[in-house]
């Protein structure tokens, strides 16, 4: 599917009218969305608020349901239950055609026969917006995405980069009530990945368009968005600011989609305050913390901590750890990550500046501020 979805006509030539000014515009409202393919629930009770201008990311794991939230929200796919509010009007009756969004998808989509400043032209052409318009606009939205000498060339002139902001072009120039993206960077390399989250959220910071971003890297939801949505088997799992998410995780799920890459079953051996003291099937004991609650003496649960939160030493002389062998140590450019086994035989993943061989003794401890436990899931 392509950009251009967005701008086929229905009907009348004539483009819709832009929402009206001196209000806040773009307030998105989803209750209780649900879709199923056959047997599997892609959504389940999906609620969702979303303020005028936000930035917001629709982020999990491959088939976790974030796609088929934003084809809904665009009109792409037609949901079993549940209801989808822009600015207090109810989208169920409106065609895609006419929601007036802009749509950029992982392919460009890009007509190999037409000029940059004709793909980005499409859509007005199609709404039957003025000539004189048309050009104006055109070189409007070629300015916003640094391409306005480019216009005369053709996609396969450009390099990937410059082809992603021909897509962005084109959905913006239509003046989208909301711009939805779906994994718009994965074709793209690093480097080239890293610029074009730059220029995305400078493009946001400009336009202050309500954008839904579709991704399952954590880092480009992290950098760009306002606020986030996990999502895992087609519900939403936590919704908040990069930060919220990041460093206040509420479910082992969360937390182990975030970088705490150290996840063990554990049995909960006390609770006393917010201290939460844990055993793991060999017999390790941890102190932690539980931030979602929702624990207690005897039951099972989850226990979490980042490499970077696991302080490894030498092991001469160092007494009251965990006692432990390092396995391997991989360079990954501003530290040294290592896999590291207990004598107990747990596995760890830590990330150190120091630079371990293979075979060496170490200890290990762990900050019960830094490990998270959570009921299972």
């Amino acid at each position: 599917m392509s950009a251009e979805t967005v701008v086929r006509p229905s009907g009348s030539k004539k483009a819709a009218p832009p929402p009206a000014r001196g209000r806040a515009i773009g307030r998105v409202e989803i209750r209780g969305l649900a879709k199923q393919f056959g047997d599997v629930q892609a959504l389940s009770a999906f609620d969702l608020d979303v303020h005028g201008g936000e930035f917001m990311s629709l982020l999990g794991p491959s088939g976790c349901g974030k796609s088929t939230a934003l084809n809904c929200l665009a009109g792409l796919v037609d949901p079993d239950a549940g209801q989808i509010l822009l600015d207090g009007e109810d989208l169920a009756p409106v065609p895609p055609e006419r929601r007036g969004f802009g749509v950029v998808f992982q392919s460009y989509a890009l007509f190999p026969h037409l000029t940059v400043g004709r793909n980005v032209a499409f859509g007005l052409e199609m709404l039957g917006v003025p000539p004189d318009a048309v050009a104006r606009r055109v070189r409007q939205a070629l300015g916003l995405v640094h391409l306005e000498n480019l216009g005369d060339r053709y996609p396969a002139q450009l390099s990937g980069g410059q082809q992603q902001r021909v897509a962005l072009a084109r959905a913006l120039v239509i003046e989208p009530r909301l711009l939805l993206m779906d994994e718009p960077l994965s074709n793209l390399d690093a480097k080239l990945r890293l610029e074009m989250r730059l220029e995305i959220r400078r493009l946001h910071q400009t336009l202050g368009l309500t954008t839904f971003y579709v991704t399952h890297d954590q880092e480009e939801a992290l950098s760009l968005s306002d606020r986030i949505a996990l999502i895992k088997d087609g519900t939403l799992r936590q919704v908040g600011t990069p930060e919220e998410v990041y460093l206040h995780p509420r479910s082992a799920f969360v937390a182990n989609f975030f970088g705490y890459r150290n996840l063990f079953r554990v049995r909960v051996a006390s609770v006393r305050g917010g201290r939460v003291g844990v055993v793991t099937p060999r017999g390790l004991r941890f102190d932690g913390t539980a931030p979602s609650g929702g624990v207690a003496e005897g039951t099972d649960a989850v226990a979490a901590v980042r490499p970077e939160d696991v302080e490894v030493r030498g092991a001469a002389g160092d007494v009251g750890g965990i006692a432990a062998r390092v396995e391997f140590a991989e360079f990954v450019g501003d530290a040294f990550e290592c896999s590291v086994a207990g004598d107990d035989g747990e596995l760890f993943v830590v990330r150190t500046p120091a630079r371990w061989t293979p075979g060496a003794p170490v200890v290990l401890r762990v900050d019960p501020d830094r490990l998270l436990v959570f009921p299972p899931e």
